[in-house]
């Protein structure tokens, strides 16, 4: 693979139908995108650059191209992450990231009110 495939694989973003319908029902509590993963400091690069693909609905295989890497080397990150967010599959691993988003969200929002109540 060339650095040239990669590039244009990783502008080629789609979502597939079952995440899109979690962001649906995500939105209309609130939730909003783009994905915010900078408060994750026990993540390396790699893997918030691998759970961004994943939110994205991309496969294992689509990753590897996309971040320029091995298969098998973004599937021990994916394990990784699911190590580190005690899940276990590629799903939990969205649906993690989404609840937190969303108590991150609330949380802000929360402060926003209190600060002008004060």
């Amino acid at each position: 693979m060339n650095i040239k495939s990669c590039i244009v694989t990783h502008n080629m973003a789609s979502i597939s139908p079952i995440i899109f319908k979690q962001f649906s029902v995500a939105s209309r509590s609130g939730f909003s995108l783009p994905l915010d993963i900078t408060s994750y400091s026990h993540l390396n690069e790699t893997e918030k650059a691998i759970i961004s693909h994943l939110y994205k609905g991309k496969t294992t295989t689509e990753i590897a191209e996309s971040v320029c890497s091995s298969y098998h080397t973004v599937n021990n990150n994916i394990a990784s992450i699911k190590k580190k967010f005690n899940v276990k599959s590629k799903v939990e691993i969205i649906k993690h990231i989404i609840k937190t988003n969303q108590q991150t969200q609330l949380r802000q929002k929360e402060a926003k009110i209190n600060t002008k109540t004060i």
